[in-house]
């Protein structure tokens, strides 16, 4: 009956977004904040409690076991790190966790405790490093002689040799060859991805010549069709997606507009058999070649850029773009040496830090870079004037939202914020007299509280405001109002919102709820 408790994910074994959940918000955490003191392998175990690996967290202290997959309500782990028990509280000495993290770790026990991590760490955490070295992909690439063999008949070229030794090194014999209508349909298949038409086959059929088959692969190798099916192979590698995963909600909308041009462009490079290399430098700094590069040249970025977002965590999107390049085009893990020096390939966690120094200091442009000429055709026209038709429609409907929710913000923006600020039983006669709507009030007062970043820049300054006692209010407001450029809080400010109180001098709320007016007459005409 135990076993009808658990999470189905942790019969089924985890899958590929629990372990990278795992790898980019779980290992860090313990590897900074818990393996000082609970990891053997570092030196220290405080509690009987072993935090570095699968089995110790499932074996549990002594005071027994910390993670229940699947409850957090039962897992003393989330207890301790939430400080929710003055007596146990992980990381003690006030290294708390952020709300962010101790989030994460409830997500990961939520979805059942996926844990890589199943030996435990070696004492000499660090000895690993560099004894991967003497694995084959390391060294020098040879070319080594072709084996003899002993049916060399069957031989075509070097290649066969060694399948063929391999064969008989185990007593085994090659099959049949196939016939000619098998091979067409299987040729077809591996390089386009489609099947052959009854007239092409027939053609194959009838051709008797040495090199009938070599014609065959050479068409097709000609064919877009080829770029299309192998392109796609190389689209997984890069993790392509025209969606941004858990994008950033308060800043950006989840889709990638133009990821489809990254697309194009491996399926071009496929049918232009574009150099390896070359393929390989346009994809990481084709905006660094230089002149006489073509400007579609920009679209191998998208290898870069077609990320997940991590809700806008830098850090994180850094980490994918690290994963996606070592995995692409060395073949290794490297992101696991995010939190450590890896346990197996030759990477320290310098390493990992110089690329990550190097993806840190490289920006995406805030303004896309046109990467063709603006077509002048009929069907482009056709697009710009749909695209303008659309355009005006969701103003439209944009605009009538707005004043459902808000009235007529231009000419009363002012009246509803001032409400705001009046005592609740004089607010309707004052919004009725002003022509303003007091039904919707509580939709400007929702608005500027909760209306998350994008609300606060506008209104930040006014909630500041607002907090003055109206006896304080000459001598505090100036010297806030003064400061509403600087630094840190300049940033905050909507830029729109600065300029306004740039050379204001307001007395009370009323004047500030004129400047509020203002500024929406002047930012958005009618």
């Amino acid at each position: 009956m135990a076993v009808l408790c658990l999470p189905l994910s942790s019969l089924a074994g985890p899958t590929k977004v629990q372990l990278d959940f795992f790898e980019n918000r779980i290992r860090p955490i313990f590897a900074d904040n818990c393996y000082k003191c609970h990891s053997p392998a570092m030196g220290k175990l405080k509690g009987g409690l072993e935090l570095d690996w699968k089995g110790g967290w499932q074996k549990g202290g002594d005071s027994g076991p910390v993670i229940v997959p699947g409850d957090p309500e039962k897992s003393r782990l989330l207890k301790a790190v939430s400080y929710a028990d003055p007596d146990l509280q992980m990381p003690p000495k006030g290294e708390r966790l952020s709300e962010a993290q101790v989030n994460d770790l409830v997500a990961w026990v939520k979805m059942g405790a996926p844990d890589p991590r199943t030996t435990r760490p070696a004492v000499e955490t660090t000895a690993s490093v560099g004894s991967g070295k003497d694995h084959w992909a390391f060294k020098p690439v040879k070319k080594p002689p072709p084996p003899p063999v002993k049916n060399e008949a069957w031989i075509r070229n070097d290649v066969d040799r060694f399948v063929l030794a391999q064969l008989e090194a185990n007593g085994m014999a090659p099959n049949e060859a196939a016939d000619k209508q098998t091979l067409m349909r299987r040729v077809y298949y591996d390089l386009i991805g489609l099947p052959p038409t009854a007239e092409e086959v027939d053609d194959f059929l009838n051709d008797d010549s040495a090199k009938a088959f070599e014609k065959v692969v050479d068409k097709l190798l000609a064919s877009p069709h080829y770029g299309e099916r192998w392109g796609r192979h190389w689209l997984d590698v890069a993790r392509y997606s025209d969606s941004k995963g858990q994008f950033d909600r308060r800043r950006e909308s989840s889709i990638y507009p133009y990821a489809w041009t990254y697309r194009d462009y491996v399926v071009k490079a496929f049918n232009n058999d574009t150099p390896y290399d070359r393929f390989i430098v346009e994809q990481l700094a084709a905006d660094k070649l230089g002149p006489g590069t073509e400007r579609s040249s920009l679209a191998a970025l998208g290898f870069l850029t077609l990320g997940d977002h991590f809700n806008g965590n830098p850090n994180d999107i850094i980490n994918d773009r690290i994963d996606v390049t070592a995995k692409a085009f060395l073949g290794l893990t490297v992101s696991c040496a995010r939190c450590h020096d890896h346990k197996f390939d030759p990477i320290p966690q310098a390493d990992y830090y110089s690329l990550h120094g190097i993806f840190a200091s490289s920006v995406e442009p805030p303004v896309k870079q046109a990467i063709a000429s603006v077509n002048s055709n009929t069907n482009y026209q056709d697009y710009v004037a749909r695209r303008a038709e659309l355009d005006a429609r969701i103003q439209n409907t944009t605009t009538q939202i707005v004043a459902t929710a808000f009235g007529d913000y231009r000419r009363l923006g002012g009246v509803y914020l001032y409400a705001t600020e009046l005592p609740a039983k004089e607010r309707e006669d004052y919004l009725t007299k002003n022509g303003a709507d007091p039904d919707l009030l509580k939709n400007w007062q929702r608005l500027m509280k909760a209306g998350g970043r994008p609300a606060a820049s506008i209104f930040g300054p006014w909630n500041f405001l607002s907090r003055i006692p109206p006896g304080r209010f000459g001598t505090q407001a100036p010297r806030f109002l003064a400061n509403l450029d600087k630094n840190e809080r300049a940033r905050q400010v909507n830029p729109n919102v600065l300029p306004a109180f740039k050379a204001a001098k307001p007395g009370s709320m009323a004047e500030v709820a004129v400047i509020y007016r203002t500024l929406f007459v002047q930012n958005d005409p009618a």
